[in-house]
């Protein structure tokens, strides 16, 4: 009997997720490479702790559903997410931006390994992405020098995937990203170690243990 009662009370508590808690959490999510349902409910306690926290699972249910490891949101919603955000909050997108950036430098991977090529990716968009927003040009030309260099190595597909989906108010992103697009970037031959690191195959990404 008081299990049934924690079911229905759970059902009931799912039932009064809106559209709106669905789509702030998008938003959130937006920001996060490779978003974990646990990341994503770390960002929903700091930063929409009034959206009840059912609706992390309708928003899995949206995605890949309750049991993946990852919440894939599709480029469209990111793009409309990081487009709406930037324009109705930037207040929020920097403090979340922080948060995420703080959770990546406790976290760095053994240097030289592959692991540690797309973590700096993730570094670097969020740089990126704060200078931006802050208005530093310098910064954000610091951060896209960082992902011409990582876009040489192994990562080169992620890095030119992530940057099609910056805002396109980035404009540091806007005016040095052909020659990442169009694959004529430095002319400076990869280092063996990272024509080594090359030949790794696809990595399922793992987020580090929260603060």
């Amino acid at each position: 009997a008081d299990t049934s009662e924690l079911v229905r009370e759970r059902i009931a508590s799912e039932g009064r997720v809106t559209r709106e808690d669905v789509e702030r959490l998008k938003r959130l999510a937006s920001l996060v490479p490779h978003p974990t349902p646990r990341l994503l409910e770390s960002l929903r306690h700091q930063f929409a702790a009034d959206v009840p926290d059912s609706a992390v699972l309708h928003l899995m249910n949206e995605a890949e559903g309750p049991a993946a490891q990852i919440v894939r949101l599709s480029d469209a919603d990111v793009r409309r997410c990081l487009v709406d955000i930037r324009h109705e909050n930037p207040d929020l997108e920097i403090a979340a931006r922080e948060a995420i950036l703080a959770v990546l430098l406790d976290s760095e991977p053994a240097a030289g390994s592959a692991a540690h090529e797309r973590w700096s990716v993730a570094v670097q968009l969020q740089r990126l992405q704060l200078a931006d927003l802050a208005g530093s040009t310098e910064d954000a030309a610091r951060a896209m020098r960082a992902l011409e260099d990582l876009g040489q190595g192994p990562m080169g597909s992620e890095v030119q995937d992530s940057l099609r989906l910056v805002p396109a108010s980035t404009s540091a992103a806007r005016d040095t990203n052909a020659p990442l697009a169009s694959g004529q970037g430095h002319e400076t031959p990869p280092s063996a170690e990272r024509q080594r690191q090359a030949g790794v195959g696809p990595m399922r990404w793992s987020w580090p243990g929260l603060r």
